[in-house]
């Protein structure tokens, strides 16, 4: 019985595991001399509470949270030994793990920091373009597909003409195209009508029927009612945007800070190069 129960491999491997903790013990006897009481605290408890609601819709039962508690005990106590035996070094997951939780530092810190109207306002004056609205148009048109026969091609144009000069109703060739659009943007126009279209409607007259125009679909005979440029939106109106695109600038501004900070704690020296990343060196 004992011979075959050290022949198993699972007992090989907890004996290989228990040499090699006894190893690191008595070479680095201080990496298990720290902290061996683990407090789970009232917040670590409602967190996993709170945890466990969001993915089963309810709150756990006594069992089960001391089955959480278990798991979270049994997790610290691994990443402690991961720790003392030093599991953590050059392992470049953990390095870009902890690479952004500290980066979470300054997001959490940028959102934290409120500002004024004076602010906000000084922000959407110095920085116009990014709230800067589309102009846009309101117009009408008459569609007329494109003929490979040139003579039948001016047949048409013609007649499009002649009716609009008389004042009479000329009528759109059958297609998807909406007859009219009302305040749409370039960018709208654009995405129907093809790009650059927009611009063409920014060069006509207003209230006068003009063409044919060409979107790359056919030709239109085009009628602009009117134009309402862009223009930069007072801080009421678009308060939300000014305020997310202020905290993403402090954001990426208090980052910077503390990364030159923490650089410049550091003796950098970059061997066989004579690249500066930074720091005292």
């Amino acid at each position: 019985m004992a011979r075959s129960l050290l022949k198993e491999p699972l007992l090989h491997f907890f004996l290989l595991g228990a040499a090699l903790f006894g190893v690191y013990a008595w070479v680095n006897p201080q990496a298990f001399d720290d902290e061996s009481q683990i407090v789970i605290g009232q917040g670590d408890i409602s967190s996993l509470i709170a945890k466990f609601e969001r993915t089963w819709n309810r709150a756990p039962t006594d069992q089960e949270l001391q089955g959480l508690i278990r798991d979270f005990t049994i997790e610290e106590v691994f990443y402690r030994e991961a720790l003392a035996m030093g599991m953590d070094k050059n392992d470049s997951l953990i390095r870009r793990r902890l690479h952004q939780k500290m980066a979470f530092i300054a997001s959490d810190t940028a959102a934290a920091v409120r500002a004024d109207d004076a602010e906000l306002q000084r922000y959407l004056d110095a920085h116009p373009e990014k709230f800067q609205r589309d102009a846009t148009y309101s117009f009408e048109h008459v569609y007329l597909r494109v003929e490979p026969d040139a003579e039948r091609m001016q047949a048409k144009l013609s007649a499009v003409v002649n009716a609009l000069e008389n004042g009479q109703p000329a009528q759109s060739e059958s297609t998807l195209l909406p007859p009219r659009f009302d305040q749409v943007t370039a960018f709208q126009v654009d995405r129907v009508l093809g790009a650059g279209f927009a611009d063409t409607l920014a060069t006509l007259p207003l209230e006068s029927w003009q063409g044919p125009v060409d979107s790359g679909l056919g030709l239109h005979f085009v009628f602009v009612e009117s134009v309402v440029p862009g223009e930069v939106p007072s801080l009421e109106e678009a308060r939300e945007d000014v305020e997310r695109e202020w905290r993403n600038e402090k954001y990426a501004e208090l980052k910077q800070n503390m990364i030159e900070a923490l650089l410049a704690k550091y003796d950098i020296k970059v061997e066989s190069s004579d690249t500066n990343v930074g720091g005292n060196s």
